[in-house]
């Protein structure tokens, strides 16, 4: 469990961290970021990037977390979530968030498997930011990879999300 299977996930994290501290982003996303269980342990890709930030004195925090893929097989469950990260250590007056949302959309993948259908849903997180008097909403995803038509859905509402803000967008994925 320690490496989380053949992914290497304490190594990948010091790899992004490294990443990130060379450029000092004010927000991170972050896409397919795993949540490993083993029984009682848990292996959160997420915070485990957070402490290998803070270990290093960059201080991030996690704004959100949208959930798509979720499952458990016995004692051994993974969930498969976007997540945006914001530095924690400038003032409020510079650097706000506000309007945390997260969704997943309608359009999904289903696979057959013997145990019956696994559902893979993709979804979005977004927060509103204030930066030195400018505002804007910042969006993270991951859109369906493996098929086109649905990966085209989920584009559109994702469209969707987009043109429901009022803000400018900037918009991250994979």
């Amino acid at each position: 469990a320690g490496q989380a299977f053949a992914s290497d996930i304490p190594t990948r994290a010091a790899a992004v961290a490294k990443e990130i501290i060379a450029y000092e982003p004010h927000l991170v996303g972050l896409q397919e970021s795993a949540v490993w269980t083993f029984g009682p342990m848990e292996v959160n890709f997420a915070q485990i990037i957070v402490a290998q930030l803070a270990a290093r004195g960059f201080q991030y925090q996690i704004i959100a977390v949208a959930t798509g893929f979720d499952q458990s097989f016995g004692t051994v469950g993974l969930a498969m979530n976007d997540v945006i990260l914001a530095r924690a250590d400038l003032p409020t007056d510079k650097f706000s968030l506000a309007n945390v949302q997260t969704g997943n959309y309608a359009a999904f993948l289903p696979l057959p498997s013997p145990i019956g259908t696994i559902v893979i849903p993709r979804q979005w997180a977004s927060v509103d930011v204030t930066l030195h008097g400018k505002s804007f909403r910042f969006i993270t995803t991951h859109l369906e990879s493996a098929v086109q038509i649905i990966r085209v859905l989920q584009a559109g509402e994702l469209l969707e999300v987009v043109e429901g803000s009022h803000l400018p967008v900037v918009l991250v994925g994979d």
